[in-house]
């Protein structure tokens, strides 16, 4: 289902392995799935990934327990980190790469080893439920069980570190500044000055903040269900009663709680918030427990879209988990009874303009959709001309890419040919040229 404003897809490749999905997990070059169960822990004993590569047609499965000769439960939430996959499960942490290694870490092997053990010294690996990787390039894992609960593996050195806290962990979340977010049950936030990754547990600056207390006092709800760094620093919080945001340095004691408004309206203040997900122009894809998905504007203040059972292929209104391709644009709605995806056209913009990602290309004339060009940096102007220099149309980048429907500044439809795509940053006056080629 597509309109001028995006496009949906109840299944990205028409071949996925089952409903039970609990995890996407976007690549430069494809996408994982994580069929861990149902529900927001993913219950059940399923351990099936499905890696789907950008430009094949056929999606590889890794069959997780008959690879490694172990049975992995509630396989909940996985992360990319250049080169293979974290999985957070119920019983340890794999690593896996596209190409099928598979690395387990448990209570019973290297380098866990002893370093997660009760005053009895049974091992306490269970219950791993999230994991995060800072700006400095350290993992970071969370469990819901044990005193041993946040777990940071440096790849630098190859070390580990426990951190040892009172409450649960649920989520872990990094920003931009180096700062690592985590979310305890009971309504705690902890914040971890993870600049530098100093390796030694004494080295680092931590805050501790409760519901109810000091910045947080402000909430909406004390029930804190999910946390999110946006794109200009803050940390937008969903409760059980909508949605808050903290903006300043915590470590600089200048935090402060402000509830977005809409139409004279807390956002969302009858909703319980599942999770959020901040896409490449800084707006706030909102999950619901019961009413499915909100689009919000950069600071709140603006609905831009909902989409639920009523105007969208969503099978169910509970969505627990969103998550985002900045290469595609898309955003995948993970619910219980499956995934949909729906692409627009904000994407991550390019730290540089190098090089144009020009897509799908070529086209045959009768063609009904959008050309996307990608590849843009923030701000960038597109030009498309003819061969012998007529400006054809003139666009916007919106993120990262602009989308063109092959029609001209006067609305008409173009002629077969090749048409040049020339891409301008007036900051840093760089330019890039591509091609676009309509077959007749």
């Amino acid at each position: 289902m597509a309109s001028p404003k995006g496009q949906f897809s109840t299944d990205v490749h028409q071949r996925l392995r089952g409903s039970n999905v609990t995890e996407v997990v976007p690549t430069p070059q494809g996408l994982f799935f994580l069929h861990g169960g149902t529900g927001f822990w993913g219950d059940g004993w399923s351990s099936l990934v499905t890696y789907y590569p950008y430009a094949a047609q056929q999606g590889l499965a890794y069959d997780l327990t008959q690879r490694t000769g172990k049975a992995w439960y509630g396989m909940t939430e996985a992360l990319w980190d250049g080169s293979r996959l974290w999985i957070a499960c119920r019983n340890g942490v794999l690593t896996l790469s596209p190409e099928g290694k598979i690395d387990t870490f448990t209570a019973y092997n290297a380098p866990f080893d002893g370093l997660f053990s009760d005053s009895q010294g049974y091992p306490t690996t269970y219950g791993f439920t999230t994991v995060a990787r800072s700006a400095s390039g350290t993992i970071w894992l969370g469990k819901r069980f044990g005193s041993r609960n946040v777990v940071a593996y440096f790849p630098a050195s190859g070390r580990w570190q426990a951190f040892s806290f009172l409450e649960p962990v649920l989520q872990i979340r990094a920003d931009s500044r180096g700062y690592v977010w985590v979310l305890h049950a009971g309504g705690v936030i902890r914040v971890i000055d993870d600049r530098g990754a100093p390796e030694a547990v004494s080295a680092y600056r931590i805050v501790t903040l409760s519901a109810g207390v000091g910045p947080l006092a402000g909430l909406p709800n004390p029930a804190l269900r999910t946390v999110a760094a946006d794109r200009s620093g803050a940390l937008w919080l969903g409760t059980e009663k909508g949605v808050a945001v903290l903006y300043g340095d915590p470590f600089a004691g200048t935090l402060s709680l402000s509830v977005p408004v809409i139409e004279n309206r807390y956002l969302l203040e009858e909703e319980t918030i599942t999770d959020i997900r901040v896409d490449g122009q800084n707006r706030k894809w909102i999950g619901t427990l019961a009413s499915g998905v909100y689009v919000v504007s950069a600071d709140g203040s603006r609905q831009l879209a909902s989409f639920n059972q009523e105007n969208s292929p969503l099978p169910t209104n509970l969505v627990f988990r969103i998550r985002s391709w900045d290469l595609t644009g898309e955003t995948f709605m993970i619910t219980s009874e499956g995934v949909v995806s729906y692409r627009d056209w904000a994407t991550e913009p390019a730290a540089q303009l190098d090089s144009l990602y020009i897509f799908p290309n070529p086209v045959s004339r009768d063609f009904s959709g959008w050309v996307g060009i990608r590849g843009l940096s923030e701000g960038s102007t597109v030009r498309i001309f003819t061969v012998d220099g007529q400006v054809v149309r003139y666009l916007q980048a919106f993120g990262g890419q602009a989308v063109w429907d092959l029609r001209t500044i006067q609305g008409e439809r173009v002629s077969p040919g090749v048409y040049l795509v020339g891409a301008l940053d007036a900051e840093v006056q760089r330019s890039v040229v591509g091609k676009i080629v309509i077959l007749e």
